[in-house]
């Protein structure tokens, strides 16, 4: 009775009492499941999913997530493409009270350790393989706890074009030509004859550089120089080009030595070197004309140039 009064008095004042409960989303899921069963819930390209099936799923990862001891308040890093799974993923999460914690499969290692790191992740080292038998790419990532390889990006496709490109600029003095070029191209940016804005990566690691392209698209570029030990490139044409290029191939893209395409060249020795060029196939193939494409080279002499006699 006192609570009816203290209610009315709330009501009368202006004042209207506030609920502190809430629902865990989750439960919207077990809800409309009970409710609307056998409905579509979830429409992702041609496949679809009824409430009581993406109950089920959702059930069964919360279920494999509490088994392994993820708890109440803990939080998922969940590192995907966009799929139905990144979806049951996030029910799943809410399910057990954890934070979900979704990152694109676009963004570098160090991006995702930074927001891992920002939100309090337990994280650690990984091992993923890229592997091919000459008909697409698959990726896959270590089950640490199963010792088992499972697959993580099936059919890789590389973007055909990118507006992402990595090099070591602080070797640009010792650089030829038409290296230059096309750096300077991109650091004009979208003012420039590639009319477009353009970013930087470097990591200093030709199997990063390649996981990032395999990932996300782009270019990297390690051309000869000429610094003592560099004229012929810096990288094993046998074993570091080749099969990097395979792969790069194999997902769509392309690799060269800024002239001709990789997997053409004949090694002369074992320890052979190369320059190389691999990723996005429209950019390496820009590149290339740099190089052999007499029209790139006679824009560039001093009387064409904007900053020539002559401005274009």
């Amino acid at each position: 009775m006192s609570n009816q009064i203290a209610a009315g008095k709330g009501a009368s004042s202006g004042q209207l009492r506030m609920s502190r409960r809430v629902m865990n989303l989750a439960y919207m899921l077990t809800q409309n499941a009970r409710r609307h069963g056998d409905r579509t819930g979830f429409v992702w390209g041609e496949n679809a999913w009824t409430w009581r099936e993406i109950d089920a799923e959702v059930s069964a990862l919360a279920a494999a997530l509490a088994a392994r001891g993820v708890a109440k308040g803990d939080r998922i890093l969940v590192h995907s493409k966009n799929c139905a799974e990144m979806f049951w993923s996030m029910f799943a999460a809410f399910r057990l009270g954890a934070v979900w914690v979704p990152t694109n499969f676009r963004l570098m290692p160090d991006e995702v350790a930074y927001l891992a790191t920002a939100t309090n992740v337990p994280s650690g080292n990984y091992t993923s393989l890229a592997l091919t038998f000459g008909d697409g790419v698959h990726i896959f990532t270590l089950d640490r706890d199963t010792r088992v390889f499972r697959l993580a990006i099936p059919k890789v496709a590389i973007p055909q074009d990118s507006a992402e490109y990595a090099i070591d600029t602080s070797n640009y003095r010792h650089w030829g030509d038409s290296v230059r070029a096309y750096v300077d191209d991109c650091v004009t940016g979208l003012e420039g004859p590639l009319a477009q804005d353009y970013n930087m990566h470097w990591v200093a690691s030709l199997v990063a550089e390649a996981y990032r392209i395999l990932a996300r698209g782009g270019v990297f570029l390690s051309p000869a120089d000429e610094r003592r030990g560099y004229v012929a490139g810096r990288h094993r044409l046998i074993y570091e080009a080749n099969p990097i290029s395979f792969l790069i191939e194999q997902a769509g893209g392309a690799a060269a030595d800024t002239v001709q395409r990789i997997l053409d060249l004949r090694p002369t020795e074992l320890h052979a070197r190369t320059p190389f060029v691999f990723g996005s196939s429209g950019v390496v193939h820009r590149i290339v004309r740099y190089h052999t494409d007499p029209q790139f080279s006679a824009e560039r002499e001093p009387l064409f140039t904007r900053r020539g006699l002559l401005r274009l």
